[in-house]
Order: structure tokens, then C-alpha cells, then sequence
């Protein structure tokens, strides 16, 4: 009869075993469900501001190919000659 108390005692040592095994994973799974969570906020936040760089990038670019656009008007007002490099001074408008 020592071999039926020794394999019950196996059997519930691996049921506690079991119990704690189970109670970790638990605990591990729910951890791991929190930073998912915490993940998909976090892409969500940095497509977010992406996209609020990429705005602030095309004003930026839309205000610069502007100020091209006027600095090249400017300039061909100002009727600068070629040869010389300097502007025509009889024109009537230099800036």
C-alpha cells in the first residue's frame, strides 16, 4: 500500500502544481492583454502625430514653393541683365 500513498501525493502535489501553473499563466496572459492594449494606443498616438507632421511639412513646403514663386516674379521685374549680372536700373522697379 506505500505505492498508492506515494503516487497520491504525486497526484496532488501535480494537481497543486497544476493549480499554481494555471494561476501564473493567468496572470501572465492578462499582463500581456494590458500591454496590447497599451501597444495599440501607443500606434494610434504615433500615426496620430505622423500625420500632423506630414500637415505642418506640407504648409511648410507650400509656403516655401510660395515664397519661390514671389522671389522668381521679383526677379524677373527686376530685368537683370544677363551679360552684366546687375539689374537694369532704368527699370522701374528694383527691390
Amino acid at each position: 500500500m506505500a505505492w498508492t500513498g506515494i503516487a497520491a501525493q504525486a497526484a496532488a502535489a501535480a494537481r497543486d502544481e497544476v493549480a499554481a501553473l494555471k494561476s501564473k499563466l493567468d496572470a501572465q496572459q492578462e499582463i500581456v492583454r494590458k500591454l496590447n492594449a497599451q501597444l495599440q494606443d501607443l500606434i494610434k498616438t504615433k500615426e496620430e502625430n505622423e500625420n500632423a507632421m506630414l500637415e505642418k511639412f506640407k504648409e511648410l513646403l507650400n509656403e516655401k514653393k510660395l515664397k519661390i514663386r514671389d522671389q522668381q516674379r521679383l526677379l524677373a521685374e527686376a530685368k537683370v541683365n544677363p551679360a552684366a549680372g546687375k539689374p537694369d536700373l532704368n527699370s522701374s522697379q528694383v527691390r
